[in-house]
């Protein structure tokens, strides 16, 4: 690569996935500086609910960087992905508990911020 040519990178942010950020952490770190093969392969034999979330993301960033600039996902690794707890305005739920009691379940939601990168 010369001197003057950036770098290319897509960011991709999905927002709204029902899954804990905790969980979805685990799956994240196990991609964090692979190349695009090799975590959509290690994310398709995952067997968790969130891996095919990440990988969709991942699978939107090589696209998004083909049509863009017409590179091939061999050269292109993951630089950085990020999961945060979204906000629990909504996913509150409510169970009925022993002596007339009543206790509040949250449902929590990620939001994945994912960035590629050329090598």
């Amino acid at each position: 690569m010369e001197k003057n040519q950036k770098k290319i990178t897509e960011r991709v942010k999905v927002t709204g996935l029902y899954y804990s950020p905790q969980k979805m952490r685990l799956i994240a770190d196990l991609v964090r500086g692979k190349t695009t093969k090799e975590a959509i392969g290690i994310l398709k034999v995952l067997n968790k609910k969130g891996a095919p979330m990440v990988r969709k993301a991942i699978e939107s960033a090589i696209a998004n960087i083909n049509y863009k600039h017409g590179f091939e996902p061999e050269r292109m690794y993951i630089s950085e992905i990020l999961v945060d707890e979204e906000s629990n305005k909504y996913s509150k739920k409510g169970r009925f508990v022993s002596r007339a009691g009543h206790t509040v379940l949250v449902k929590r939601k990620s939001k994945l911020s994912l960035v590629v990168s050329e090598k």
